[in-house]
């Protein structure tokens, strides 16, 4: 994250009738998922996220990443929420004998309404592109749609699908993050199982973010190549060029959810989650600006944001630990 900155009952059939069509359901393992057994009941599979500090809360067909992943230095923190989800409140009829009725004077929570949601398997199906199903797949299926409203968050997913991202749940000290699979050696962005408890904005946001490092994954790669190669050869300036990729990922995430406020999409509760406070101010004093000046911009921002401190750390002593590694 850039630091400083404010993410069915079953129908009974006849022997005569035709199985179900299964061609236009999406299997499990379109999302990298496996497939459960046929014998006996599936049983969750806990996800091995590298270094995870949190356990994954899932649907029952759904596993974690399929192999630890390299580290990466990317990952999204979304402010946590206290609000316990609530239940609907209902009134049994005279023994036991009537249906259940809701309350009339049931109150309405409106927290719990304005959490992570599955959806089901056609409104998946329903999603414009890869990646967006993956992340549906595992449990964040009204944080997809969101994005789906996006023209400028499709385009990019779009792009990341066909670059073959994959989307696994898992956390590296209790953040989101992009790494390249270890096993597979496909760029993967990992989702903090947690972000299920928050708002689908907080999730959509993350997931935006990290989408975003993804498709730059070859720009940091490239950097890590200069440091080998002695093309770069200062931690600072290695801290700086890295941050300013990062910055790069939080001005795009921004312009998906201005697109999304403009759009007048109510869902959008919480515009901090895509930065697009940050992403107005970037607009609005880069405003007829050149390439190199709005190049220039980033770079300042970056600088600005390098040593706010975030649970006892900064993004510079993070990257510069990382430029010693690489040496």
């Amino acid at each position: 994250m850039i630091k400083g900155t404010k993410s069915r009952s079953p129908s009974v059939s006849t022997p005569s009738a035709p199985p179900p069509p299964t061609t236009g359901k999406r299997k499990a393992s379109d999302a990298g998922l496996s497939e459960p057994s046929k014998s006996a009941p599936p049983s969750p599979t806990p996800p091995k996220a590298e270094a995870s500090t949190s356990g994954a809360v899932k649907k029952q067909r759904v596993e974690g990443p399929e192999a630890p992943a390299q580290a990466s230095s990317s990952g999204n923190v979304v402010a946590p929420s206290n609000t316990a989800v609530g239940k609907d409140t209902f009134t049994a009829g005279a023994g036991g004998k009537t249906p259940a009725t809701p309350q009339a004077n049931a109150p309405v929570d409106t927290a719990a309404a304005n959490k992570v949601q599955s959806i089901g398997q056609s409104e998946i199906d329903a999603l414009p592109n890869r990646v967006l199903k993956d992340f549906a797949e595992l449990g964040y299926g009204n944080a997809a749609q969101l994005l789906a409203k996006s023209p400028i968050a499709v385009k990019r997913l779009n792009e990341t699908s066909d670059a073959d991202v994959q989307v696994r749940e898992g956390s590296i000290h209790g953040r989101s993050h992009t790494a390249q699979n270890t096993s597979t050696k496909k760029v993967t962005v990992y989702m903090d199982p947690t972000l299920k408890q928050k708002s689908p904005e907080d999730a959509a946001g993350t997931f935006m973010f990290e989408m975003n490092n993804a498709y730059r994954r070859p720009k940091f790669d490239a950097l890590d190549d200069d440091v080998r190669g002695k093309k770069i050869t200062s931690a600072s300036d290695y801290a700086e060029k890295k941050m300013t990729l990062e910055v790069e990922g939080m001005l795009h995430t921004g312009s998906v959810g201005r697109e999304l406020a403009v759009g007048k999409h109510s869902e959008l509760k919480n515009q901090g989650a895509f930065y697009t406070t940050d992403y107005l101010d970037y607009a609005s004093k880069t405003q007829g600006q050149t390439a190199e000046q709005k190049q220039a911009f980033r770079l300042d921002l970056a600088k600005e944001r390098m040593d706010v401190k975030h649970n006892g750390t900064s993004h510079r002593e993070v990257y510069e630990k990382q430029f010693a590694g690489i040496r």
